[in-house]
């Protein structure tokens, strides 16, 4: 188990994954950063990722971002209404910070795992 890197799950060095990135660089997927989506567009790799991960959910589409940071600003920034309460642990990830100051929704913090709070 690998506590000191993001490789978390072991995928560096996963056969499948380096047979993934192998077929990839064949067919001439780009390396590298490029740019974001927002800025470059999509490729037929990231419509591919998110039609395969619809299907797998059983819904009719998927959002993927390159890091769940991003994912959680996103998320918490925009799925809560003006009409929402949030409560949330005041030792939540950064990530949930920074949604929850751009979210329209209203907010209160909890003592960390204080139910009572």
């Amino acid at each position: 188990v690998d506590f000191a890197s993001n490789d978390y799950l072991g995928l560096a060095q996963a056969p499948r994954l380096r047979a993934a990135v192998a077929d990839a660089l064949a067919r001439g997927v780009a390396v590298g950063s490029g740019g974001s989506r927002l800025l470059r567009g999509n490729d037929p790799e990231h419509e591919a990722l998110e039609a395969e991960a619809a299907a797998f959910f059983g819904c009719e589409s998927t959002l993927w971002f390159s890091a769940g940071y991003a994912g959680n600003v996103a998320l918490i920034a925009t799925l809560p209404q003006r009409e929402d309460l949030v409560i949330y642990d005041e030792l939540i990830h950064a990530s949930v910070h920074e949604g929850l100051r751009l979210t329209r929704a209203r907010t209160a913090m909890a003592a960390h795992n204080d139910a009572d709070a």
